[in-house]
């Protein structure tokens, strides 16, 4: 977590002194708080390695699915909520006769906090930090009798967040956003809209 912590703190400053002539357009002023929600898909991170390696093994999925709301209370910085969902299924039989499934449900609600960094017009840089709750529920079953079936609920129901993202404005109030991160996926991207 603390090189996590370096690396933003260090790659910040660098962006904004090596990437902020690209962005075209006047430094938008603040003038009233404004509301930001958006709605995202993500990509998962690689979800092989929660059950090892196995014989006739298949992974579906669905998600990640984000819902974020922010109230941007000053030109650098907004607070707000973020509602994240995934699921994921896996089967394999590991060269047996029986069936071996385990399905994964998580859920998380953070409060988050966005630090605006490079804001014009059209773009709008910030880094993002979320702290809050997260429910994450394992549903294990198979047809083979020295495996019961089992549901294992989240030990430590707590989660967290850290991304850098970016929202490019089409209009004043619609844009396209994507984000990078430790989050419930590694990349996201969807649409905003303001108010």
């Amino acid at each position: 977590m603390k090189k996590l912590l370096l690396s933003v703190s260090f790659i910040l400053p660098c962006t904004r002194l090596c990437f902020g002539g690209i962005f075209d357009g006047p430094s938008l002023p603040f003038t009233k708080p404004e509301m930001v929600f958006s709605v995202g898909y993500g990509l998962p991170y690689p979800i092989y390695n929660t059950i090892g390696p196995v014989s006739g093994l298949s992974v579906g999925w669905l998600g990640p699915f984000q819902a974020k709301f922010e109230e941007q209370l000053t030109s650098y910085a907004g607070i707000g909520l973020c509602l994240n969902y995934f699921t994921s299924d896996f089967n394999w039989n590991n060269n047996t006769p029986y069936q071996f499934r385990l399905k994964i449900k998580t859920f998380s609600a953070l409060v988050r906090a966005n630090f605006h960094f490079i804001r014009t017009e059209k773009t709008d840089v910030y880094w993002g930090v979320g702290l809050g709750l997260r429910q994450n529920n394992w549903y294990f079953s198979s047809n083979d009798p020295a495996s019961p079936s089992s549901v294992t609920p989240t030990e430590i129901p707590y989660g967290a967040e850290v991304t850098i993202g970016m929202r490019y404005y089409v209009t004043p109030q619609f844009a396209f956003y994507a984000e990078a991160g430790a989050a419930k996926s590694a990349v996201q991207a969807g649409l905003t809209a303001k108010f």
